[in-house]
């Protein structure tokens, strides 16, 4: 089992595509509580998950407490992080002891990240990357936000993600789109659009670069396709938010007032109901799994139905989010 979980809802940053900047009015910016967080690895020690990741809506070395959180989670099992690297010179010590970390980038220059990432100032990430390769134990992924005219740069991002010592780069797209604005800077075909042959050929040479340059190299589609399963593996994961609430998947539960999330999917916006199975803290964690089991059982569902041409439904609230035709 892989848990997600959410130590901080708040950001440093204004990224222009992040429902944190983008749905300011209705988010709640927080920190998880020391006692929550200890509650929750006192029941994942008996859980024995495989790993556990660090990171939700927002900055996760923005809480005080990060160093030890992240201790306490080695302790659990493997463990890592995604940032936003504007911090990470405060924490070497904890981030660079951790099996996994990722960091967001927007753009190979620094016009172009910094346009899109207001606060993450791209030479302050690059040198915190810098200081982060001589310490590093395990694992660096460069993630690369694709949108609608930054894919241009992908291929020269890649030669600089060789150059910092990453291990890997991961082509991701922003594909929750909370707004129509948001929305108009997606890199993907929507669903039955014609492809993006220019994001498709920049791909395709970002690829070429990682392998000459020994580097591995992912990315979600840019022409959606129906899955039997989501690229978040609801069969194998668990979202924890901020607040302690367990949920199949970080886009399923949004730290906003409302229990309710905004989309755009498809050029119409839409609203689902948030999927909250159990609260860590008032249930025994091993309960709350058995309601994630069942939510998993829809998409095992639909595996063994694909095999002979004939998927079921995935849950209604999946049908209109992105990561269910890989995008």
């Amino acid at each position: 089992m892989i848990v997600q979980v959410e130590i901080s809802s708040a950001c440093n940053a204004r990224c222009a595509y992040c429902p944190a900047a983008v749905l300011r009015g209705e988010w709640v910016p927080q920190l998880m509580s020391e006692h929550l967080f200890s509650v929750l690895v006192r029941e994942l020690h008996g859980l024995q998950p495989e790993y556990v990741h660090l990171q939700g809506w927002g900055e996760p070395l923005l809480h005080p407490e990060f160093d030890s959180f992240a201790e306490m989670a080695l302790e659990v099992s493997r463990a890592g992080v995604t940032t936003n690297a504007t911090l990470i010179d405060r924490h070497l010590d904890a981030v660079s002891g951790l099996d996994l970390v990722a960091v967001t980038f927007a753009g190979a220059r620094p016009g172009t990240h910094n346009f899109y990432r207001p606060g993450c100032d791209f030479d302050r990430v690059v040198s915190n990357v810098r200081l982060l390769a001589r310490r590093r134990r395990g694992r660096m992924v460069a993630v690369y936000m694709l949108l609608g005219d930054n894919y241009r740069e992908l291929p020269e991002f890649v030669s600089l993600a060789a150059e910092l010592g990453f291990d890997e780069v991961k082509a991701s797209n922003v594909n929750y789109l909370p707004t129509a604005e948001v929305a108009a800077m997606r890199a993907f075909s929507d669903l039955f659009e014609p492809p993006r042959r220019d994001v498709e050929r920049a791909l395709e040479e970002a690829a070429g670069r990682a392998e000459r340059l020994g580097l591995s190299f992912r990315s979600d589609l840019v022409v959606p396709s129906e899955l039997a399963e989501c690229p978040e593996r609801p069969t194998n994961a668990i979202f924890i938010g901020v607040r302690g609430e367990v949920s199949p998947c970080v886009y399923l539960n949004l730290p906003t007032r409302s229990g309710t999330i905004r989309r755009v999917f498809n050029g119409r916006e839409v609203t689902v109901e948030k999927v909250v199975l159990g609260k860590v803290g008032e249930r025994p964690l091993r309960e709350v799994l058995k309601r994630a089991r069942e939510f998993a059982r829809r998409f095992e569902y639909r595996r063994y139905n694909l095999d002979v041409g004939n998927p079921a439904e995935p849950p209604r609230a999946c049908l209109t989010c992105y990561r269910l035709y890989g995008v």
